[in-house]
């Protein structure tokens, strides 16, 4: 279980990085700023075609193809659940606006022809920026905050597994996308 929240932020303090002031960004542009956030409003008003696939294994979760001279297209496994495409589809939206040279990136375990393993883990820095940005996209540091510290009375103590939960459902996100960013802004500390 998750150890304690930062007892010494109060009053809290932002820890904004570029990726997250990106991701802000975009939500102040796309008008994207209810949570949960809107990310197919995001795609649309990006001018990005978005492509729900019925992919015929686990291994492909999205796609993001961007040809010279036209339009980008996004494409998410029609199979995965609600909240792992719409994480996908923000992943795939960090490299959009990240990653400008590449037409072609393709996440999913099973994708070996333009990803080896360390890719597939997250080591590679492009994907652990697209994995940040689609954190902070779905999960944005101001609202987060807003509904973490009065379920914690704000006081330092043991995460409790429903907090995660409930927030999970909020944003709806997986719940290990919701304790990766508790653990990103440092409101909790990882095992």
């Amino acid at each position: 279980m998750p150890d304690v929240p930062h007892a010494d932020r109060q009053p809290f303090e932002p820890i904004l990085t570029a990726i997250d002031a990106k991701a802000a960004e975009v939500r102040q542009q796309c008008q994207a700023l209810a949570v949960p956030v809107d990310v197919v409003g995001i795609v649309t008003k990006s001018g990005i075609t978005l492509s729900h696939e019925p992919y015929p294994d686990d291994g492909i979760s999205g796609m993001l193809y961007r040809p010279f001279g036209a339009q980008p297209v996004i494409g998410i496994n029609a199979f995965h659940k609600l909240e792992r495409r719409r994480f996908s589809i923000a992943h795939a939206l960090g490299h959009f606006f990240l990653h400008h040279d590449r037409e072609l990136f393709m996440d999913g375990q099973a994708v070996h022809n333009y990803r080896d393993v360390p890719a597939a883990s997250g080591t590679w820095k492009q994907e652990q920026e697209a994995n940040e940005f689609a954190l902070a996209l779905l999960i944005p540091e101001p609202e987060v905050i807003e509904r973490f510290m009065p379920l914690i009375d704000g006081k330092p103590r043991l995460l409790d597994e429903q907090i995660v939960t409930r927030l999970a459902a909020e944003f709806e996100v997986t719940e290990s996308a919701m304790m990766a960013r508790l653990v990103n802004l440092a409101l909790v500390v990882s095992l």
